[in-house]
């Protein structure tokens, strides 16, 4: 029998959205990434509304929970 003893949470980023998240920190003061990114954000639709768009989650929360007494663990994530 499993007992579950806790949970464990992590954040999975789409490698797209890592890749410019990477972008705007190698190339933006600190002070400014949440403005630029806002503003990217704005862009976006005006530039690229035009072109067709896929069902996309950039970011989740996954949630594992922790057993005792056996190595296999139960999973769900969830946009965040």
């Amino acid at each position: 029998m499993n007992t579950v003893t806790g949970q464990s949470k992590r954040v999975e980023v789409d490698p797209d959205v890592q890749a410019v998240l990477e972008f705007l920190q190698d190339r933006v003061q600190a002070c400014r990434l949440i403005s630029v990114a806002d503003g990217v954000a704005q862009m976006a639709r005006l530039l690229w509304a035009s072109f067709p768009q896929e069902p996309f989650v950039g970011v989740s929360l996954v949630s594992q929970a922790i057993t005792h007494d056996s190595q296999q663990a139960a999973s769900e994530s969830a946009p965040v």
